[in-house]
């Protein structure tokens, strides 16, 4: 059985990796986090819901990093973390939240993404 509360976090800032990766576990089973450079190593563990692309990462490496998601995980749906001058990581993303928004509003994007049925996540940990 796949697992479907599998959530993969890339970016460049090893400290908020850390911390997003933190507050994501509060609600799912299996957070995985790394840089660009570990998203090939990163996709072939599991079977990935969620690809979390953070606001540190250029439009190439996130249409890169979508790119190899979605043929790994062609259901998996993709949150971008936004900041005024990151606009370009729209284009990539099913959902996107302003960077400072905090938890609340990224768990929010994401319960908006189950109820659109873009995200299957078969066992989200309860709030």
């Amino acid at each position: 059985m796949q697992d479907f509360s599998a959530v993969l976090c890339v970016g460049h800032d090893i400290d908020l990796l850390n911390v997003r990766s933190a507050v994501l576990r509060t609600r799912f089973l299996t957070v995985s986090s790394g840089v660009p450079a570990d998203v090939q190593r990163l996709l072939p563990e599991r079977a990935f819901a969620l690809m979390v692309l953070c606001h540190t990462l250029s439009q190439v490496q996130c249409k890169e990093a979508v790119k190899q998601f979605h043929g790994a995980n062609p259901d998996g749906a993709v949150l971008a973390v936004c900041t005024l001058h990151t606009t370009f990581s729209l284009e990539e993303a099913d959902v996107s939240v302003a960077a400072l928004a905090g938890p609340q509003c990224m768990f929010d994007a994401v319960e908006g993404l189950q109820h659109r049925g873009m995200a299957r996540f078969g066992r989200v940990l309860p709030t």
